[in-house]
């Protein structure tokens, strides 16, 4: 075989150089951001890599700051976009103290240290290279008002972590016992993809996976994880709590609203609720629960979630006469003020795999007078029922519910009140194969109504083709 001439040569070796650098470029233009259109990323942030950042951090010495993102998600958009890019000088300031780091996929997340509410689509974390949480940002409530999270609450949060962080470096030891209750006993699965429904979950044709350049349809987002870990419980028979479903409850639950501009700073107070017969009045500052420092609502919802179901806690407050303690009193059933079925997480377990009800709304004083039930007796009407989705759950239209019906009875049970504390009986005190028992009312005529209940293999995954 004769030797090419020396020009062919130089052209074929400019040929590869060229062929590595458009290569090159096509990598560029293909990287996970760009993927996602989440462009205005500002670059001191550690996009989608915890132990880069972890390293800086422990190179440095300063403190983490980790946002949670579901970039795809509207809910938060404006919140994050004042973070992620921020113009605000002071705002800018203060995170220029901190190792910034960006999640925007919940596949690989440490759920021994990432304890949150994931039933929303932008959070914070502020904590150490040593794993030491300083506190959460961000609210379940942002989900549907952007103006429950804020940049002057950030900002203030953002202050006192620093602050913390210097009392940290100072006394390591001392101050991590202090914020110890920060952190959760160790989860049921360490990490999202232990838990057996996600990687058995497929959507778009695609099994759920780490989310990257070449493949970004699958996405886990934070809330499948709530519903894929109570579907693994169930799978294993082990117990549904009200803690699993009413999870990380809201101030509103123990009769409290918390200005968004503050920390946690009282701006109502319920009458004849929990936070109202302990004394809490509008401006008490919250300063602690049961001695863990509070920098947010989300430090708050933290707090409570890890509240036993029938408590007493103690509370410090500062307001304009000083620091003083107050005594929180939780009766038996304090979590179930709030509703969870308007959680996303809710969706695919509870309102499509299990019972196939999208929404069901307790009758008005009016309506009930009209439907000739009493005040106080059990009146759950169905709204809608759940799409069927190729049979993944038609039992309770095969057996005969529709859309108007008004639940009055459940297994012979009045005292359900709810949708969501129907589906928490369900959970809780039925088991797929047993038969579930509705007396309803439809056109002024009592009828009964017997719904097989055929979960086992439908909580193997999320979702499927």
């Amino acid at each position: 075989m004769k030797s090419l001439p020396l020009l062919h040569v130089a052209l074929l070796r400019l040929l590869l150089v060229l062929g590595m650098s458009s290569g090159a470029a096509l990598a560029q233009e293909t990287t996970l951001q760009e993927v996602l259109k989440d462009k205005a990323v500002d670059d001191f942030w550690h996009y989608d890599s915890l132990d880069s950042a972890m390293a800086k951090a422990k190179e440095t010495g300063k403190p983490l700051l980790i946002t949670i993102r579901c970039v795809p998600c509207k809910a938060c958009l404006g919140m994050d976009s004042k973070v992620v890019n921020p113009t605000d000088p002071e705002l800018r300031e203060l995170m220029n103290q901190f190792v910034c780091v960006r999640i925007i996929q919940a596949w690989g997340l440490d759920l021994s240290l990432f304890q949150y509410d994931m039933n929303m689509s932008w959070a914070a974390f502020f904590l150490n290279s040593d794993r030491v949480i300083y506190g959460r940002y961000g609210t379940r409530a942002a989900q549907r008002d952007d103006s429950a999270i804020t940049v002057p609450g950030f900002k203030k949060a953002l202050s006192k972590s620093l602050k913390w962080h210097q009392r940290y470096q100072a006394a390591p030891e001392e101050v991590a016992k202090e914020f110890a209750g920060k952190r959760g006993p160790a989860p049921r699965w360490k990490k999202t993809e232990d838990i057996p429904a996600i990687p058995k979950t497929v959507r778009w044709d695609k099994k759920l996976g780490r989310m990257t350049a070449q493949q970004t349809a699958s996405c886990v987002h934070c809330h499948f994880v709530p519903a894929a870990e109570m579907m693994g419980l169930m799978s294993l028979k082990e117990p549904i709590t009200d803690r699993h479903l009413w999870a990380y409850p809201l101030p509103e639950s123990i009769g409290l609203s918390l200005d968004p501009k503050e920390m946690a700073t009282v701006s109502k107070v319920f009458s004849h609720s929990p936070a109202a017969h302990a004394g809490f009045k509008v401006g008490d500052e919250i300063q602690s629960i049961e001695g863990q420092p509070i920098l947010s609502i989300a430090d708050v919802q933290w707090a409570l979630h890890r509240t036993d179901d029938e408590a007493t806690i103690n509370v410090s407050i500062q307001n304009a006469t000083g620091t003083s303690k107050v005594t929180l009193r939780l009766p038996k059933g304090w979590r179930r003020n709030g509703e969870f079925v308007e959680r996303t997480s809710s969706w695919d377990l509870f309102k499509v795999k299990l019972l196939g009800i999208a929404k069901m709304q307790a009758l008005s004083a009016e309506k009930r007078a009209a439907a000739g039930i009493a005040e106080g007796e059990m009146a759950l009407r169905v709204e809608k029922l759940a799409p069927s989705w190729g049979g993944i759950n038609k039992d309770a239209r095969v057996a005969g519910l529709k859309e108007g019906d008004v639940v009055v009875k459940v297994d012979g049970k009045t005292n359900i009140a709810s949708h969501s504390e129907l589906l928490a009986y369900l959970v809780q005190e039925k088991s797929s194969g047993d038969t579930l028992a509705l007396t309803i009312l439809r056109k002024g005529e009592l009828d009964l109504i017997k719904i097989p209940l055929k979960w086992d293999h439908r909580i193997q995954a999320l979702r499927t083709p």
